[in-house]
């Protein structure tokens, strides 16, 4: 494991998301994972039930810890609880330079707790965007970072790259559809700021998708790092994400449940 990578954002006790995620992937990716804890969350797989950001000081602590010991080759940034927090990350990336950042902006988790409302992920993202080598928001996430009333279509999805490319300065956004009504095939949209690219893979029919955002971001992440294109990373980690939802792990009470990220890496 020549690769090494760093995750920023929450811990569940559950490893349905977050930082739990993003090492999983990482390890399948065979990259070697460090973690920064921003928040932890009490989470399971029907509900958010309590949100405890870390401390500013602590979150910086654990920054300068990584940073002074290791050479990081890429960084995803998750969940971040406020915007003192996001200042402080996009401070830290600007000094250090990684060379690959990947941004997932998070509006709700996968079981529907909302961790920003519409003006704080904006202000969030904009503290972020800059630094960004993918910017990787749903549709719902797109529609409030663009000010559209929805992104329910590839035209609409077109016009959400472009908006958030010029309003938030990433190098590339890609807007994640699944699957929209209308569309037989899973869609995303990929813009560098000259041209969109549309990315398409079979639905896949499980409903168990508890950690894809993270988990694609990660699987992005992980192949930018090792030599991989944009398109090349994205039209693979939408792959990944497919094949682990069809063989999820059967463990909780809840009406979804999480992906299997021990399935061979794509």
């Amino acid at each position: 494991m020549r690769q090494t990578v760093l995750t920023i954002g929450t811990f569940d006790p559950t490893g349905y998301e977050g930082l739990v995620v993003d090492l999983r992937v990482w390890h399948t990716y065979r990259t070697y994972g460090l973690g920064v804890a921003t928040a932890i969350l009490a989470h399971n797989t029907q509900a958010v039930l309590g949100v405890y950001p870390v401390p500013l000081e602590h979150v910086g602590a654990q920054l300068e810890a990584v940073f002074n010991d290791v050479k990081v080759l890429g960084v995803k940034v998750g969940a971040v609880p406020d915007l003192k927090t996001a200042e402080l990350v996009a401070g830290v990336l600007q000094d250090v330079k990684v060379p690959i950042v990947v941004v997932d902006p998070v509006l709700r988790s996968a079981t529907g707790y909302a961790f920003h409302r519409a003006g704080d992920l904006q202000s969030w993202t904009r503290l972020l965007g800059p630094v960004a080598t993918v910017l990787t928001p749903n549709v719902e996430e797109a529609a409030v970072l663009s000010d559209m009333e929805t992104v329910s279509d590839v035209t609409a999805m077109k016009a959400a790259c472009e908006i958030i490319h010029h309003r938030y300065r990433p190098a590339h956004v890609v807007v994640k559809g699944g699957r929209l009504p209308g569309l037989v095939r899973a869609t995303d949209v990929l813009y560098d700021g000259r041209r969109h690219q549309v990315l398409e893979h079979p639905w896949t029919r499980s409903p168990n998708r508890l950690g894809a955002g993270d988990a694609f971001a990660a699987v992005v992440t992980a192949l930018l790092v090792q030599g991989n294109s944009v398109p090349q990373a994205v039209t693979t980690a939408k792959q990944f994400i497919a094949r682990a939802m069809q063989h999820t792990f059967q463990i909780a009470q809840g009406p979804v449940q999480p992906l299997n990220l021990t399935i061979p890496r794509v």
